[in-house]
């Protein structure tokens, strides 16, 4: 069973770490999934109010995951005004972005497997997201662009 991300609040308590995560209702906020060496994943869901505190949120997603991501995907509408560059200076290899504009209201996924990692969306629809991952949209990693 997934772990669901939930907005960030003031103690950055809710980040998880987990083989598969799904970002609920991403609207105005921000999925951001750190790619683990062991095939795990961490994920933050940050908020419009997070703009400011994205170094703290990068330090605790390192904390969380227990060291380093190699990679960082960060999916979202509106990114433009956001500095993402904590995740990069803490040392992952690589940072990608995608921005969502557009798009909607949003439910994400994402998956470890087999030493890669998968993104899907789907619009949300109801008031939860598919628990079981069947109605995402696969996005292409390579649509993400570098930071």
């Amino acid at each position: 069973m997934p772990s669901i991300v939930s907005e960030l609040r003031g103690s950055m308590s809710n980040m998880e770490r987990d083989s598969e995560l799904i970002f609920p209702n991403i609207q105005t906020c921000v999925a951001v999934v750190g790619v683990m060496g062991n095939g795990e994943l961490g994920g933050a869901h940050m908020t419009i109010a997070d703009k400011t505190r994205v170094g703290a949120i990068a330090i605790r997603l390192r904390a969380i995951c227990g060291s380093n991501p190699n990679e960082v995907y960060i999916l979202g509408p509106g990114l433009a005004g956001w500095d993402f560059s904590p995740f990069k200076n803490g040392g992952a290899s690589s940072v990608r972005t995608l921005d969502a504009s557009g798009l909607g209201f949003l439910d994400v996924h994402a998956e470890a497997s087999g030493g890669s990692v998968a993104i899907g969306i789907q619009p949300r629809t109801g008031n939860s997201p598919d628990p079981q991952g069947n109605n995402y949209q696969s996005v292409s990693l390579a649509s993400f662009g570098p930071l």
